[in-house]
């Protein structure tokens, strides 16, 4: 592992004082090493529902660097409306930094699930890294070349980036709209509920181990599927899972 180096101890200085979401990002690509060959692409503020692209507005939960391609945001936007993007839904379920080429890896998109990178490809992003920090926000980087970080190097920059989230969650104006900082919107019995289904209870056994009515259980259910924006009751669980709200 390498030594700290000294512009990452000025970083974690200066990004104490910064007060704009450009300041916390030009603070944040002025520390990356220049071995890593990395360009800070910019941060976004998680909606609390993944596929409410409504919530993702320029500027007021989404925030990119300068050095950012000019022109590919708007027209990713637009793709995600048609096709949900696979990098971005994967990332709500991560804990640690991931990159494109890492995902390509893994999961070998086919046919629509492809056009996030092919789009990057068209804007010279060869690879990007990814990283989640505590389910509200994502910090992204990109360059030209594929990356080749080390773990070690991968901790130091996920480091980077929550430090930097921290300060943008205190220097961004919080929304009442569907963010994933927002309040708690499950209440602690439709909690009880929707865990007792995460682990495969059935309706009468949730009752059953939580001394409430089968009614009452589908009630608690039926409002946690309304404040989560879900479909069905599967949906409604996949999608307390994966914020976070039960275990």
């Amino acid at each position: 592992m390498h030594a700290i180096p000294e512009n990452v101890v000025t970083f974690a200085e200066k990004i104490q004082t910064c007060r704009t979401p450009d300041d916390a990002l030009n603070a944040l690509h002025e520390a990356l090493p220049e071995s890593f060959h990395l360009n800070v692409w910019g941060a976004m503020r998680f909606p609390l529902r993944w596929n409410n692209i409504d919530a993702l507005i320029l500027n007021e939960t989404v925030f990119f660097h300068k050095s950012a391609p000019p022109g590919y945001w708007e027209t990713y936007v637009g793709n995600m409306r048609k096709h949900m993007s696979m990098p971005y839904a994967v990332l709500y379920a991560l804990i640690a930094p991931v990159t494109d080429c890492d995902l390509m890896r893994a999961l070998e998109p086919i046919g629509v699930d492809r056009w996030p990178i092919d789009l990057a490809r068209k804007f010279g992003v060869r690879d990007a890294l990814h990283c989640p920090v505590g389910g509200k926000w994502g910090v992204h980087f990109w360059s030209k070349e594929v990356l080749k970080i080390s773990e070690a190097d991968r901790i130091l920059v996920h480091a980077l980036a929550s430090y930097t989230a921290m300060r943008l969650e205190h220097v961004v104006p919080r929304r009442d709209g569907d963010w994933a900082g927002a309040d708690h919107p499950l209440t602690p019995r439709e909690r009880a509920v929707l865990r007792r289904l995460a682990v495969g209870d059935t309706i009468d056994e949730t009752a059953a181990h939580l001394g409430l009515s089968r009614e009452t259980v589908r009630t608690h259910l039926k409002k946690a599927q309304g404040r989560l924006g879900s479909r069905n009751r599967t949906h409604t669980v996949v999608q307390a899972v994966l914020l976070n709200l039960v275990p």
